[in-house]
């Protein structure tokens, strides 16, 4: 892909930004001047906030330090996975076991394994590389199948 065509594309996804999707913990940004706001995730969430929006946490002028925006999120769309029990279909008794309780340990707890398993909660990139480890290190490379992926915008929280 060309980089116009990387531009065209990341443009046309942020008319996709769900503001019912952004946390409340995460500030968003509506500083036009700040030279990077055509490509911050945080300024294209604020563009998307309703009339109704009152009260929000938001970024100042004072994080613009010369060109750079301190809190500047890119906005990049990142990959998450929902459900991998089909990832199980070709692995043998003896590794079923071991192989759920190292994933259920990760997840939380086997509430947690069982909603990112059947695909009711996405997972995240490094999420998804852990589970993808546990599957390779008991010789299953490659065989972690999701039922479905899609790409999505996070915005990142920050620390206080």
């Amino acid at each position: 892909m060309e980089k116009g065509q990387k531009k065209d594309r990341k443009a046309k996804d942020m008319a996709h930004i769900d503001f019912n999707d952004v946390n409340r913990h995460s500030p968003l940004c509506f500083n036009g001047n700040c030279p990077s706001h055509g490509e911050c995730l945080r300024y294209m969430a604020g563009q998307q906030s309703p009339e109704s929006l009152r009260y929000h946490l938001c970024i100042v002028p004072q994080a613009v330090q010369g060109n750079r925006c301190e809190l500047f999120q890119p906005a990049e769309p990142v990959r998450v996975a929902y459900g991998f029990s089909h990832s199980y279909d070709d692995v043998l008794k003896q590794d079923f076991t071991p192989i759920r309780k190292e994933l259920t340990a990760y997840l939380s707890n086997k509430r947690g394994y069982y909603k990112y398993l059947r695909g009711e909660w996405p997972l995240m990139p490094e999420q998804q590389q852990y589970v993808e480890e546990v599957f390779r290190r008991y010789g299953y490379e490659g065989k972690v199948v999701y039922d479905r992926t899609e790409y999505v915008f996070i915005l990142e929280a920050v620390p206080y």
